[in-house]
C-alpha cells in the first residue's frame, strides 16, 4: 500500500539527506487511513473515504521524489540496489505475515471451490506486485463479489511497487540526460519538474477520459495513477521559502483549505462518485497543498497534525491497512457477503491491535536491523525475494489443493459438481464469441446448432448465459422431434436492440454493441434458411441504463427493458417471426452451492411469494408483449421449478442451480414436458402472410430510446 512510502522513510530522509523528519506527514496518513478503514467497515458519515488511497499517493510521491532528488544532488547518481533494499526491510515482512496468515484463516474459513483458489490467484498476484492488474480483470472495486475478497486492498501496493520500479530510473534519465546541457543542478531540477509537469497533465487526462470510458483502467492502472504521484514530486519541487510572517500565513491559509479539501471529499463523495476521475484531484490537490504548507512548522495545519495521537496512528497505518480488510473480507465471505457494521467495526479494532503488534515486532525490528541478513543491501534484496516467494509458494500449495477436490470427492465434490453442471453444446460457436474481441462476424450457422443437424434450421435461441443454460433442453427436444436450433448467445448480453449495456464496471459493453445488430441484420438470412421461431433469453433482472447514469432508477431500468425488448419483438415481427420468450428463473440471495455448504438445504430456498414480486415488473413487459400479438408466447419454469411456497435449492434431490440463478444441466428434464409444449406451438404451421407487416403500436408512456 502507499503508505508503505511514507512511513518511516522520512527517518531516512532526515539520517541520510537534509531532509528533516516531518511528523506532519505522519499525522496526514493517519488523516488518510482512519476514512479507508471506516469506509470498508461500513461506518456512515465516510462513504468517500475510499481517498485515503488517493491522499497516500500524493504522499508516497512527495516523499519517493524528494529522497530521490536528494540523492541525485548530492552524489549525481541514485543507488538502486539500496533503494530496492530499503523498499523490501519496509515493505515485504509485514507483507508476507499477512498475506501468510490470510492464506492460513482462508483455509479454514473459506470454501474450496471458488474462493479459496481465487485467494491463492491473488496471493500469487500480489507476491509479483501485480494484483492491480489481477484484479482489474476480474470486476469492480465496490461490487459485491470484491467486497468478499481478502487480498483487494493489495491492489494499492502493487500500484506503488510499479512506481518504484519507474520513477528512479526516469528521474535518473532526465538527470543525466540534461548533464550534456548543463552541469547546474537548479537547471537539472528544473527539467526534472518540467517532466513531471508533462507526466501529471497526461496521466490527469488519461484518468479524466477513461473514467468515463473504461473505469476499472482508470482505477487500478499505475500510469493512470501516476499524475497523482507526479503531483506529490511537485510539491518536493517546490522551491522552499523564509519563515516570514506573511508566508507562514500563507502556508497556514494552505494548509488549512488542503486539509478542508479532503474533508470535503471524505463526506460527499459515494460509491456512486464516478472515481477516481477529475473528482479524485480534490483530496489530491487538497494533500499537496497540506505537504507545501508543512514546509513551515509554524503553520496551523502542520502543528495540529503533529499531535501525538496522529502520528501514532500515521506510523502504524501500513500495517493496519494490511490487516483491516483481509479480516472483514473473510468474515463477509463467510456470511454469504452480509455486511454487519458492529462485526466489522470490531475486526477493523483487533486490525489495530495487530498493526501494532507487526509495526513493534516486525517492521522495526528488521528496518533498524544491524545485524541479520536484511542488514545488508544484499541480504535485504535476498531476504525480500524469498518472503515473496514463500508467499506464492504457500498460495500455490492451498490452490492446488481446492484444485484437487473433484465431483467425485464427498461434499464438497458434489457441491462443485453442481458448480460445474452446465453443458457447452457448441464450443467452436462460442470460441469465437470472445468477451474481448468480438468478431466482425457471427459463427457459421453448422457450428451454431443444436439438435436433428440433418434437418434445416427451423428455431433460433437468441440471448446472453440465461439463454445458454436451455442449451441441452433445446438440443434433446430437437433430437427427439427432428428439428435443429440455431445458437447465438453471447454471455452478459441481452437480446434487445438498440440498448445499451453496460458492464459490472460501468463502462459500454462493446461486444454486445457490436454482437445484436450483427443477430439483426442476419435475421433475413435466416428466415430464408427455414428459421421460423426465436427463443428469446435474458438476464432480465438486470439494468439497461444509457451511458453514464450510475444512480438509474428503477423505474427508468424498466422502461429501457421494455423499449429495448418492443424494439427486439417489432423487428422479429416484420420478418415473419414467431416469439417464445422465457420468463426469469428463480434468483437466490446466495449462490445455491456456497449456501449448502454451510447451511441445510431448507434453508437455501427462498420464497416463491418475495420471488413473485422481484420478478413482478418484467413479467408485466411480458405480458405486455404477448397481449399485443398472438406470435408472442411465454415460457415460464417457476411452476416446474417451485412449488406454491418455495423455490427450493434442491429438487427432487439434486442440487438446482450452478449459483444465484443459472439452472443446473441435471434439473433440466423437470422442464421438458411444458417446454416442450411451447416448441410444439412454436413449430405448427401458421400462416403469417396476412398479418400487418408492423406491430401494433404500443400504448401511451412506453419508454423511447435513451
Amino acid at each position: 500500500m502507499t503508505v508503505a512510502a511514507t512511513s518511516t522513510l522520512q527517518e531516512h530522509l532526515s539520517t541520510a539527506s537534509s531532509y528533516r523528519y516531518r511528523a506532519d506527514v505522519d499525522g496526514l496518513r493517519a488523516i488518510a487511513i482512519v476514512p479507508v478503514v471506516a469506509f470498508h467497515a461500513g461506518l456512515p458519515g465516510v462513504d468517500g473515504g475510499f481517498v485515503g488511497v488517493d491522499v497516500f499517493f500524493v504522499i508516497s510521491g512527495f516523499l519517493i521524489s524528494g529522497m530521490l532528488l536528494d540523492e541525485l544532488r548530492r552524489t549525481d547518481r541514485i543507488d538502486l540496489p539500496r533503494f530496492y533494499a530499503r523498499r523490501a526491510r519496509r515493505l515485504f515482512p509485514a507483507l508476507a505475515l499477512v498475506c501468510l496468515v490470510t492464506l492460513a484463516l482462508g483455509a479454514m474459513l473459506l470454501l474450496p471451490f471458488g474462493e479459496q483458489q481465487e485467494l491463492a490467484q491473488s496471493s500469487i498476484a500480489t507476491s509479483f506486485f501485480a494484483s492491480n492488474v489481477f484484479f482489474w480483470m476480474k470486476s469492480g472495486y465496490f461490487d459485491a463479489p470484491a467486497e468478499q475478497r481478502p487480498l483487494l486492498n493489495m491492489w494499492t501496493l502493487s500500484v506503488e511497487e510499479q512506481f518504484y520500479w519507474v520513477w528512479p530510473l526516469l528521474l535518473f534519465a532526465v538527470w543525466q540526460g540534461t548533464r550534456l546541457a548543463t552541469r547546474a543542478s537548479r537547471l537539472r531540477t528544473a527539467s526534472i519538474a518540467t517532466v513531471c509537469v508533462l507526466i501529471f497533465a497526461m496521466s490527469l487526462a488519461s484518468c479524466i477520459w477513461l473514467t468515463s470510458h473504461a473505469p476499472l483502467t482508470a482505477f487500478y492502472m499505475m500510469p493512470v495513477r501516476g499524475w497523482e504521484f507526479a503531483l506529490g514530486a511537485l510539491v518536493a519541487l517546490a522551491p522552499h521559502t523564509e519563515d516570514s510572517s506573511a508566508n507562514v500565513t500563507i502556508r497556514s491559509i494552505l494548509g488549512v483549505a488542503g486539509v478542508a479539501m479532503i474533508v470535503a471529499s471524505i463526506m460527499t463523495f459515494s460509491r456512486a462518485t464516478p472515481f477516481p476521475g477529475i473528482a479524485a484531484a480534490l483530496p489530491a490537490v487538497g494533500t499537496a497543498l497540506v505537504i507545501y504548507s508543512g514546509s513551515s512548522s509554524s503553520s496551523v495545519a502542520p502543528r495540529l497534525l503533529a499531535l501525538p495521537p496522529l502520528v501514532m496512528i500515521g506510523q502504524l497505518s501500513y500495517s493496519w491497512y494490511l490487516w483491516h480488510w483481509p479480516l472483514i473480507a473473510i468474515a463477509r465471505a463467510y456470511a454469504f457477503g452480509t455486511h454487519d457494521v458492529m462485526r466489522d467495526t470490531l475486526l477493523a479494532v483487533v486490525a489495530l491491535l495487530l498493526a501494532w503488534i507487526t509495526y513493534r515486532f516486525v517492521e522495526n525490528p528488521i528496518r533498524r536491523a544491524s545485524r541479520g541478513l536484511f542488514s545488508t543491501t544484499r541480504g535485504a534484496l535476498a531476504g525480500g525475494a524469498a518472503l515473496l516467494l514463500a508467499i506464492a509458494g504457500v498460495a500455490l500449495g492451498l490452490g492446488l489443493h481446492a484444485k484437487s477436490i473433484t465431483p467425485a470427492s464427498g461434499r464438497y465434490g458434489e457441491l462443485l459438481a453442481a458448480i460445474e453442471d452446465w453443458k457447452d453444446m457448441t464450443p467452436e460457436c462460442k470460441s469465437d464469441y470472445s468477451m474481448t474481441r468480438f468478431p466482425d462476424v457471427l459463427s457459421p450457422v453448422e457450428k451454431c446448432s443444436v439438435g436433428e443437424r440433418r434437418s434445416a434450421p427451423r428455431v433460433m435461441l437468441w440471448g446472453d448465459s440465461f439463454a445458454h443454460q436451455y442449451v441441452p433442453l433445446l438440443d434433446y427436444l430437437g433430437k427427439k422431434d427432428g428439428f435443429k436450433v440455431v445458437q447465438r448467445v453471447l454471455y452478459g448480453c441481452a437480446p434487445l436492440l438498440d440498448i445499451v449495456q453496460l458492464d459490472p464496471s460501468g463502462a459500454l459493453r462493446q461486444d454486445c454493441v457490436k454482437f445484436n445488430p450483427l443477430v439483426k441484420a442476419e435475421l433475413s438470412a435466416l428466415r430464408g434458411m427455414g428459421v421460423d421461431s426465436i427463443v428469446l433469453a435474458a438476464n432480465w433482472t438486470v439494468n439497461f441504463p444509457p451511458p453514464g447514469s450510475p444512480g438509474l432508477k428503477p423505474q427508468q431500468a424498466v422502461a429501457n427493458l421494455e423499449a429495448g425488448l418492443q424494439r427486439t419483438l417489432d423487428e422479429l415481427y416484420r420478418n415473419g417471426f414467431k416469439v417464445l420468450l422465457i420468463a426469469p428463473s428463480p434468483r437466490f440471495p446466495i449462490p445455491v452451492p456456497q449456501c449448502l455448504a454451510r447451511k441445510p438445504a431448507d434453508d437455501c430456498g427462498i420464497s416463491r411469494t418475495i420471488l413473485e414480486e422481484d420478478r413482478e415488473h418484467i413479467m408485466r413487459v411480458m405480458r405486455t408483449a404477448h397481449e399485443q400479438s398472438p406470435t408472442v408466447r411465454i415460457f415460464d419454469p417457476l411452476p416446474a421449478l417451485c412449488n406454491p411456497h418455495t423455490c427450493p435449492a434442491v429438487i427432487d434431490n439434486v442440487i438446482g442451480y450452478r449459483d444465484r440463478s443459472h439452472i443446473a444441466a441435471r434439473v433440466l428434464p423437470a422442464l421438458e414436458a411444458s417446454m416442450e409444449a411451447e416448441v410444439n406451438w412454436l413449430l405448427a404451421p401458421e400462416d403469417l402472410s396476412a398479418a400487418t407487416t408492423t406491430r401494433p403500436t404500443p400504448p401511451q408512456g412506453t419508454a423511447k430510446r435513451p
